[in-house]
């Protein structure tokens, strides 16, 4: 077996699919998740347009570093002076400048930098000076007064409440908060990928490699020795990740100390090296036969981080095995046998019958965990169960071998593979039933073992004055059965958890972060919250193509092929609804968790068509179309035509076919590439909206037109192929459990249900 791994590694097979980065815990057929992953997956389909829908900004890796400060008041002179030096120490960093930070361009033509942290600091570096000229302190000599005009201000009140804590008293005279939050962007330019080599490669590995490699030492540090007065935790993906690796293997070091433990005791146990050698060689070796057959015959491609946990079973499940067997064995040396065939005959029949019992029990316990559809608990269950089955396996077939190679080889003999020197001679000559018959009274002259003493223990005194006592047993069945009651009394209490389970205790960096962000803040528009997107045109992801266990798979888009934008009762449809979200009633708001902007005071949504209808009325107001030009939704040919007529530096009117029909692609191109701009990537609402549409070509027109036609660039030729409005809920992904969440997803579900069905 162990060639036979070591054959397929050196083949290339991948034996050993360890992976410690994810935990498959989500319904691979649940419609929520396959429509979900539709949405997540529609831009890598092969037919939508290259340059289509914000390809180039959702295709780009993004993550953040958030810091977050402890103090008797985060927002003292001398509080703020560490916090600065502390976040520009982190933020000049040469890797960070050089691979992480995250570029923008300011004004167009200037060099793209990298873009600032999110801190309190910005209210007093002149960042926000074009909000007030009051948000220009550098030397923190005005505090109070800088913060309280950031707090009378709505749009950087906004801004200013993702750094306050619960307890925060703000006032002319006084700023005081315990706690502060800072965001350092990370992540590579948004204007796109920089060869085509990037584009085919998993930027997040290469990411979350140079972030730990960056910050992990230095953040460690920070947590454990804190920055000056205050105390300091963090909070990143990347590091989170690499923290849950390090934690496996600080796991794997822990069951080497069992190992080494297990090693002692059953040494002590069996008074053989030998025995115990070869016991835990049977245990270990049940490893690399449970991994072939789970890989090979069951054609399992996942090893997570509850596979771990097996190991820790499977030593003490390994362990009980070869002590039943060994104490079989020596109970045996009181009895007489015809021959050690005999012998071995009885004890056999005896300790299998022991052992499968306990290992079927275990056995069963884990199969139960098979059908659960979450991965992660179905593939730990099947091989764990098969562990155990081949560990049992292992100690019926091979061990036995091990203890008659030992029985037959020990008489006589004193080496370091016992721990006590045996007394009788050399029996070699002596026949079987002679030997045998020895052996018995010799072993009553010897000195008993620990295990032996144990046996006599609970088989003597304990069983006499305990178990037989006729009060005493009695006493113990009244005991047992109101321990029984009790627990069924409990066990019908049980329900599943009402929160998200906590992987991190309260006293570590990741327990602290998480209770943090959910208690310790005033709730703002940087929070991370659930968003809901309504999309057409996408129907559930296809995974027929899917390993079973392949969770990462995307599966294939589905597009519905009767969506199309042009009729204008679509149009109005579509654009009425996004209107009615913002004036939705006070209840339905509520019941749907919609949050609000703290700016405008509006739901806040992101609709595409809104937007594109103003910027063509706009449009239709410029000096070189003639007056009373409408461009504004509904969009039909008329209007198209007169803007494809007066920008043919864009389109050629002569060139559309008598079937063409879609203007609304005409003039969503127009919109999204801001009139045809040669920057429209940079541009405010293609960054916004072009995420919520993707483009793809019409089949139906193999054109007589300019091989650059596409979507994105104003050409026709091109279809809508499905569309999303996206709306920011109050809900908090990470605390929100299922008892508050099912309610609110059947409320969205009848919502979705009742205002889109007429779109």
């Amino acid at each position: 077996m162990i060639l036979l791994t070591v054959i397929l590694l050196v083949s290339g097979y991948n034996i050993l699919p360890i992976d410690f980065g994810g935990l498959p815990l989500d319904l691979a057929e649940d419609s929520t998740k396959l429509r979900t992953d539709a949405w997540l997956f529609a831009l890598e389909d092969k037919e939508i347009s290259p340059l289509s829908g914000g390809q180039l900004e959702r295709g780009v890796q993004y993550q953040i570093m958030q810091l977050i400060y402890e103090g008797d008041n985060v927002f003292s002179k001398e509080s703020l002076k560490t916090i600065k030096y502390n976040e520009e120490k982190l933020f000049n960093k040469t890797d960070y400048q050089n691979k992480l930070c995250q570029l923008i361009q300011t004004r167009p033509g200037e060099n793209r930098t990298c873009k600032a942290p999110l801190s309190i600091l910005r209210f007093f570096d002149g960042t926000y000076s074009g909000i007030s000229p009051a948000f220009n302190d550098p030397h923190f000599d005005n505090i109070s007064g800088v913060l309280y005009a950031a707090k009378m201000n709505n749009l950087s009140k906004a801004i200013l409440n993702y750094h306050l804590g619960k307890d925060a008293k703000i006032t002319k005279t006084k700023a005081f908060s315990p706690y502060t939050r800072s965001i350092i962007y990370t992540g590579w330019p948004y204007v796109g990928y920089t060869s085509t080599e990037d584009r085919k490669e998993d930027q997040s590995e290469k990411i979350n490699k140079i972030i730990a490699d960056t910050y992990v030492e230095t953040f460690e540090e920070m947590y454990k020795d804190g920055i000056g007065e205050l105390k300091f935790y963090y909070n990143s993906q990347a590091m989170f990740a690499d923290a849950i690796t390090r934690q496996v293997i600080l796991d794997m070091m822990l069951a080497v100390a069992s190992f080494l433990f297990i090693f002692l005791f059953m040494w002590l146990q069996t008074g053989s090296l030998w025995i115990t050698a070869w016991a835990i060689f049977s245990v270990l070796s049940s490893f690399n036969i449970t991994n072939l057959i789970y890989r090979i015959v069951f054609d399992y491609r996942y090893i997570g981080i509850f596979h771990v946990l097996s190991i820790f079973i499977i030593l003490g499940i390994g362990a009980d095995d070869i002590f039943v067997f060994m104490d079989t064995w020596k109970q045996s040396q009181g009895k007489k046998y015809k021959s050690l065939a005999h012998r071995l005959s009885d004890v056999y029949r005896h300790a299998a019958k022991s052992m499968f019992i306990t290992s079927f029990t275990t056995i069963v316990a884990f199969l139960s965990n098979v059908s659960s559809p979450l991965l992660a608990i179905s593939s730990f269950g099947i091989f764990s169960a098969t562990l155990v089955t081949v560990n049992y396996l292992s100690v019926i077939l091979f061990f036995p071998t091990v203890v008659i190679t030992h029985h037959l080889s020990r008489k006589g003999q004193c080496c370091c593979c016992t721990l006590c020197c045996c007394k009788s001679s050399s029996m070699a000559n002596i026949p079987t039933e002679s030997k045998e018959n020895l052996e018995t009274d010799n072993s009553s002259r010897e000195k008993k073992t620990f295990s032996e003493r144990i046996i006599d223990f609970f088989g003597g005194w304990f069983f006499r004055n305990i178990i037989a006592h006729k009060i005493v047993r009695w006493v113990i069945l009244v005991i047992f059965l109101v321990f029984i009651g009790v627990s069924i009394g409990f066990a019908t209490q049980l329900e599943p958890a009402k929160e998200q389970t906590k992987i991190w205790g309260p006293d570590t960096n990741w327990g602290k972060v998480d209770d943090l962000n959910q208690n310790a803040f005033v709730k703002s528009q940087e929070d991370f919250v659930v968003v809901v997107t309504i999309i057409w045109g996408l129907k559930e992801q296809d995974r027929g193509e899917c390993h079973h266990t392949d969770y990462k798979c995307k599966g294939k888009t589905v597009f519905d092929r009767s969506f199309d934008m042009n009729p204008p009762p679509c149009q109005t449809a579509m654009l009425d609804f996004c209107k009615n979200l913002k004036t939705l009633p006070e209840n339905k708001i509520n019941s749907l968790k919609l949050r609000r902007s703290e700016v405008t005071g509006e739901i806040e949504t992101e609709c595409f068509l809104e937007r594109m209808d103003e910027y063509l009325e706009d449009e239709g107001k410029s000096a070189r179309y003639p007056n009373g030009s409408d461009f504004s939704l509904v969009i039909n040919s008329n209007k198209m035509r007169k803007l494809m007529t007066y920008n043919p530096q864009l389109y050629n009117v002569s060139l559309l076919p008598e079937t063409y029909y879609r203007y609304f692609e005409i003039g969503i191109g127009f919109f999204l590439t801001n009139g045809g701009s040669r920057r429209y990537a940079e541009t405010y609402d293609f960054k916004k909206y072009g995420d919520l549409i993707g483009g793809a070509a019409d089949p139906t027109l193999q054109q007589n037109a300019s091989r650059n036609q596409n979507f994105q660039g104003n050409k026709y030729g091109h279809r809508v192929a499905y569309v999303g409005i996206s709306i920011n809920t109050t809900l908090n992904p990470v605390a929100l459990g299922y008892q508050e969440g099912l309610p609110i997803y059947r409320e969205w579900e009848k919502f979705v249900s009742d205002q889109v069905k007429c779109i």
